[in-house]
């Protein structure tokens, strides 16, 4: 059927056969398809396996990156191989510009295939991490975790410290004998009376009330302050809305809304079953474990593992004074320990939190994939353009261009840091200079241009005009660019800094392959009439 195919375009459309785009297509749409297989079958999805994955699948693919690269090499290569066997260029130059222009595209079409072929297999690594929960799915249980953190005490001790600055010592209910004899006085606020007795004014030690996400204030402070006031105290609105959780859970302690404790605790247990993780401890006991009014502490009586033992974090060892010193047993799948052991409950709190923000991250528009594909895609587009100038004159003109070329790189990067080592410029003065360079660039491909249009205008034979040519085209997708960058540095000198950000840089990226694709009409009619004119 191929053949038929074929067949019939070379009668009917003979660009379009000898490009060999139905062959290429059925060939790219089978590496894509394994290439999207072998990321689907590489994404480490199981919770039980927490450090066997990393965030990003750029961290553990590096060889089948590579591999990936290494075919789309050689599928580029063989087509070339088929596809220079006829080049009506050469000799009999197309008559229309479209025809032309029509086959950069398909050339264009044809790169884009084989260098986004990673991209697909990182699509294949994400969609594995996708297809364990929906987005909505992904937030409730989020949030379902961001509440239990609360109601783990770990010995993360320090996250249930009491702070100066943002707590008050937990009132001590009214009718309840404390001594100070009888107490511990770090856990307790104590002031002297006039009379030289003590008063005991709160508790201070460890305590569920007291929990707090390192790294941030409480969020009391700014409660009733607008969402943009929020959004600057806590960076972003999703880490307002995490903080805002958690101190619901806190009012739900010291209400003592049980209900809606134990009904967050039975949210979790469903996740750890969903995901065939260990029960080690039941919600109603979970809940009497740790609901000891009206100081709600954190201790050894209350302590709960957030991981599964066996893990990395059982290397880490604590003082004898520490509060949280306790003896890890060896073996808790049967929740069984000798007389002189105490089994501490685990909930598998750190392998659901690495887990979903995995999946959270796989729903998301992360920048660090579209950045890839966009580099993807401008690899492409150089490529077609080194092609299409292969194409415009000969394997001989090509090659010495980019040989000058590469000459003329060295020498001005050699230049440039001799010049910047040599000289004692200040900051304003190497900025001029950089400016400079790059503006020689653009300078350099408007003198092409020109030089090539002086030819055609005078009908003048190509002469040295058939290395410019390649020069020429090689400089189109560098312009916009170039001259980004130059008026970024202009801003700065006048001391206007423009805010650059990856998301300019990418918009500008994008806004250049347009540019690149309305420009080679034009280019392709320059091309034709250059083809034109006499060789001598």
């Amino acid at each position: 059927m191929i053949k038929k195919i074929q067949n019939y375009l070379l009668t009917h459309h003979p660009i379009i056969w000898n490009i060999k785009l139905i062959p290429m297509i059925l060939v790219l749409l089978g590496i894509h398809a394994i290439f999207f297989t072998i990321g689907f079958a590489s994404a480490q999805t199981s919770f039980e396996d927490l450090y066997s994955y990393y965030y990003s699948p750029f961290n553990n693919m590096e060889i089948l990156y590579l591999v990936s690269v290494l075919i789309g090499i050689i599928a580029l290569i063989g087509w070339l191989v088929f596809y220079n066997r006829n080049n009506g260029l050469k000799i009999f130059y197309p008559k229309k510009t479209s025809q032309i222009y029509l086959e950069w595209s398909l050339c264009l079409i044809i790169t884009i295939g084989l260098a986004t072929i990673p991209f697909s297999m990182t699509e294949g690594y994400l969609s594995k991490w996708r297809s364990i929960a929906s987005k909505s799915e992904t937030e409730k249980a989020i949030a379902t975790l961001q509440r239990a953190e609360v109601l783990i005490p770990n010995t993360d001790y320090y996250r249930f410290s009491y702070s100066t600055e943002y707590n008050k010592p937990i009132p001590v209910p009214e009718g309840m004998n404390l001594r100070p004899d009888s107490i511990d006085f770090d856990d307790f606020s104590i002031q002297y009376s006039g009379s030289g007795g003590l008063i005991i004014r709160g508790y201070t030690g460890q305590s569920l009330l007291f929990f707090s996400s390192y790294g941030y204030e409480d969020y009391h402070e700014y409660k009733d302050k607008p969402l943009e006031i929020m959004k600057k105290v806590y960076i972003d609105s999703t880490t307002w809305e995490k903080h805002r959780r958690q101190n619901e859970v806190k009012e739900w302690i010291k209400n003592g809304e049980k209900d809606k404790i134990l009904s967050v605790m039975k949210d979790f247990e469903n996740l750890q079953r969903k995901h065939n993780l260990v029960v080690n401890i039941t919600p109603e006991k979970w809940l009497e474990r740790i609901y000891i009014p009206p100081f709600f502490p954190v201790n050894q009586e209350t302590l709960i593992k957030k991981n599964q033992p066996n893990s990395i974090y059982d290397n880490t060892y604590y003082s004898d004074d520490d509060i949280f010193a306790v003896e890890t047993v060896d073996a808790v799948s049967d929740h069984q320990t000798s007389s002189s052991k105490k089994t501490i409950p685990f909930l598998q709190y750190d392998e659901l939190e690495n887990g979903y923000n995995q999946i959270s991250k796989s729903h998301e528009e992360d920048i660090d994939i579209q950045i890839f594909l966009l580099i993807c895609i401008c690899i492409a587009t150089w490529t077609s353009l080194f092609i299409f100038s292969f194409r415009v004159t000969d394997g001989k003109s090509w090659l010495i261009s980019l040989v000058g070329t590469g000459l003329l790189l060295f020498a001005i990067l050699v230049g440039t840091v001799a010049i910047l080592d040599t000289l004692d410029w200040g900051r304003n003065d190497e900025r001029i200079f950089v400016m400079l360079i790059l503006l020689f660039w653009v300078a350099l491909f408007i003198g092409l241009g020109i030089r090539i249009l002086t030819k055609i205008i005078g009908k003048k034979h190509k002469g040295n005009s058939k290395y410019y040519i390649n020069l020429f085209i090689w400089l189109i997708p560098c312009q916009i660019p170039l001259l980004f960058f130059t008026f970024a540095l202009y801003t700065e000198l006048q001391e206007n800094y423009l805010d650059i950000s990856e998301e300019m840089i990418m918009n500008m990226f994008w806004l250049n392959i347009l540019f690149i694709c309305l420009i080679m009409w034009p280019i392709s009619v320059f091309v034709r009439k250059w083809k034109a004119i006499a060789e001598e």
